[in-house]
């Protein structure tokens, strides 16, 4: 049994109900996105959190090159085990160390 027209049927019915909730606070309240914001001097204080989004790609990156050379048997399996840890742990802390610079540095 085949739920497609079921699923066709949410998805019709959660774009035509998100639509109009978009156009009726459109039509309320107008455009209250303001393009200073994204060029004016303060926006920049956030850039540093936007390269740490950035940046958070290359722990996944490291990690497929890690097991791309345990795979190929150049490295041994505890060295393995010791960079996903450092990898992972590398991952949670820094995007935890980048918001904590950038809050304490700007008062």
């Amino acid at each position: 049994m085949s739920h497609a027209g079921l699923f066709n049927l949410c998805i019709v019915v959660l774009v035509a109900v998100n639509s109009r909730l978009i156009i009726e606070n459109l039509m309320k309240y107008g455009l209250l996105i303001n393009s200073n914001f994204w060029f004016s001097s303060r926006s920049l204080r956030d850039w540093p959190l936007l390269m740490c989004c950035l940046s958070l790609l290359l722990f996944p990156l490291a990690a497929y090159i890690v097991e791309k050379l345990a795979w190929k048997k150049r490295i041994l399996d505890p060295i393995v085990i010791a960079l996903h840890v450092i990898i992972t742990t590398a991952a949670i802390l820094y995007p935890v160390f980048m918001i904590l610079r950038s809050v304490y540095s700007h008062p």
